[in-house]
């Protein structure tokens, strides 16, 4: 097993990606952080491409920055669930969720 430190600053966010790993448990140290979290069943829609680093174990969303645009039409029928982090607390994302994340 892995264990793998993010660390990023406020107004720093990761893209829209999945990983194609058993779980992910998100901890968050220090602030806050907003997670976007599209269930595996809107994959679909998502525009995801397993290239570069993420070929084999995840997926990086093409759409960066233009979801819900006409470039990608079927965003806008996703529907993600929004989750505010706190210092300590911690979030369990599923193999196969994609997620984005925030730090505010």
């Amino acid at each position: 097993s892995d264990l793998t430190l993010w660390a990023g600053d406020k107004g720093h966010s990761f893209e829209l990606h999945v990983d194609y790993i058993t779980a992910i448990l998100l901890t968050h140290l220090q602030g806050r952080k907003r997670v976007w979290l599209y269930p595996a069943t809107q994959q679909g829609l998502l525009y995801l491409n397993q290239t570069g680093a993420y070929e084999g174990w995840g997926a990086r969303s093409r759409m960066v920055g233009s979801s819900g645009s006409s470039r990608f039409p079927l965003s806008a029928e996703a529907s993600p669930l929004v989750v505010d982090l706190q210092e300590g607390e911690s979030l369990l994302i599923q193999c196969g969720w994609a997620h984005r994340v925030e730090y505010l």
